[in-house]
C-alpha cells in the first residue's frame, strides 16, 4: 500500500516509522528542509488533499470510494528546483534570459497518488478579534494593512520593543501570559498603556504549572510597586493641599500614576476602525449583560497603535474540504476519537501527548490492513 503522511511533528514521524515497518511505501510531506528518517521525505507544503475523480458527495454503486486514488497536491519551491537544474545543466541556463528566469521563478504546483493519507499537520489557523475566535467588524478589510499580529506572530513583533505607546493584548492562557511577561520592562516606561481584553472571568486561568507561578509573581509585584506609588501620590497631594494658594499657582498638583496595565474582563472586541484624521485604530469593547449581571453595561473604545490576538487556533480544514470528513472543532480534532472519517483510507492524527498518539497509530493501521492484505 502507498501512504501520503502530512506533518513534520513527532507524532508524523512515529506514524511513518509504524508504516515503513510494514513494508508500505510511505512518503512524509513536510514543510520543514531538516528533517531526516528513513522513509522518503518531501519537503514541500501541501495545498489540499482530494480524491483523483470523486467529489465529497459521489458515491460509487457496490463499490468504496476507495477505488479513487487520494490525491495530495503540493507546492513546488521555483527557486530550489531552478539551483538543481542549474546545476545539472549550466550551459543551458547560460542562455536563459532574465526575464526567462523570472518566468521560471513563479510558484508551481505538483501532485502525487495515494492509496492511504494520514493526515498528522499541525496546519492551525488563529482565532480572530471577535466573540469565539469569528472576525470582528472590519477585521477582515483591515488586518493585512494594520498593525494587527495573530498567534506566534505575535512573538516575533515582540523580539523588539514596540515603538508606539498604546497596545492591546486581546485572548488568555498560555500565549496571553507569555506576551504580558514578554512586556514587563515596556510597561514600566513613562507613556505606554497596556490593555488586556479577555472574554474569560480570568485571563490566566489553566496555565501550566510553570508559567502560574511567573505570572502571579509578576502581577503581586507589579501590585505592590503600584500601592506603594499611589501612597506617595497621596502623601505628595495631602503636601500640595498645605502650600499656599500663591504657591499652588506656581506648583502643579501631583499628576496621579497609572497602572501598568488595564485588564478587562468578560469582554470582547466587536468592531476595528481606522479614522482618516487620526493616527491609530480604534477598537470597540463590549461587555454582555448576561455575562456581569446588574453591573452597568458599557461600550468602551481603545486606541491602538498594535493588537496582538492571542486567542488560540483552530484546524485548517481547507486542506481536506473535498473530502468526506467531520471533525470536532472545538478539540481540532475528528469526531472518531481514532482519527476515522467517513472518508474510507483518508486519517487525522492529533494527541495530547505521544503516548496517546503512538495507541492511535496503531489504530489507524488496524483499520489500513482491513483495506489491504500484508505481502
Amino acid at each position: 500500500m502507498k501512504v501520503a503522511v502530512l506533518g513534520g511533528g513527532a507524532l508524523a514521524m512515529e506514524m511513518a516509522r509504524a508504516l515503513n515497518e510494514l513494508e508500505a511505501a510511505v512518503t512524509l510531506f513536510s514543510d520543514s528542509d531538516e528533517l531526516k528518517g528513513i522513509v522518503p521525505i518531501k519537503s514541500a507544503k501541501v495545498l489540499r488533499v482530494t480524491k483523483r475523480f470523486l467529489g465529497p458527495e459521489d458515491v460509487l454503486e457496490n463499490r468504496s470510494r476507495l477505488a479513487d486514488l487520494f490525491r495530495v497536491t503540493y507546492q513546488i519551491d521555483p527557486k530550489k528546483l531552478i539551483e538543481s537544474q542549474q546545476e545539472d545543466n549550466p550551459e543551458l541556463y547560460k542562455q536563459f534570459d532574465e526575464q526567462m528566469m523570472k518566468s521560471l521563478g513563479k510558484e508551481l504546483e505538483s501532485f502525487e497518488d495515494f492509496d492511504l493519507v494520514v493526515d498528522a499537520s499541525e496546519n492551525k489557523i488563529p482565532l480572530m478579534l471577535g466573540p469565539g475566535g469569528s472576525p470582528a467588524l472590519n477585521e477582515l478589510s483591515l488586518k493585512d494593512e494594520g498593525p494587527l499580529f495573530y498567534g506566534e506572530d505575535c512573538f516575533e513583533f515582540l523580539k523588539n520593543k514596540p515603538a508606539k505607546p498604546h497596545l492591546v493584548l486581546n485572548g488568555e492562557g498560555d500565549d496571553m501570559a507569555r506576551a504580558l511577561l514578554n512586556l514587563k520592562e515596556w510597561t514600566k516606561e513613562s507613556g505606554n498603556e497596556l490593555t488586556l481584553v479577555t472574554d474569560r472571568d480570568l485571563p490566566f486561568e489553566g496555565l501550566s504549572k510553570e508559567l502560574s507561578i511567573e505570572i502571579d509573581t509578576f502581577i503581586k509585584e507589579e501590585e505592590t510597586n503600584f500601592t506603594l506609588k499611589m501612597e506617595a501620590y497621596r502623601d505628595e497631594v495631602f503636601k500640595w493641599r498645605e502650600l499656599e494658594d500663591y504657591m499652588k499657582s506656581k506648583i502643579p498638583m501631583p499628576t496621579e500614576p497609572k497602572p501598568p496595565f488595564e485588564i478587562l474582563l468578560k469582554s470582547y472586541i466587536t468592531s476595528i476602525d481606522k479614522l482618516i484624521d487620526n493616527e491609530g485604530w480604534y477598537l470597540t469593547v463590549e461587555s454582555p449583560d448576561f455575562k456581569i449581571g446588574d453591573a452597568k453595561v458599557e461600550l468602551k473604545t481603545l486606541k491602538a497603535d498594535n493588537i496582538l490576538v492571542l486567542k488560540g487556533y483552530k484546524r485548517d480544514l481547507s486542506l481536506c474540504e473535498h473530502l468526506q470528513t467531520e471533525y470536532n472543532k472545538k478539540k481540532n480534532n475528528s469526531l472518531d476519537p481514532n482519527g476515522f472519517h467517513s472518508e474510507p483510507g483518508f486519517y487525522t492524527l492529533c494527541a495530547e501527548n505521544l503516548e496517546d498518539g503512538k495507541l492511535k497509530v496503531k489504530e489507524i493501521i488496524s483499520n489500513m490492513l482491513s483495506f489491504f492484505s500484508r505481502v
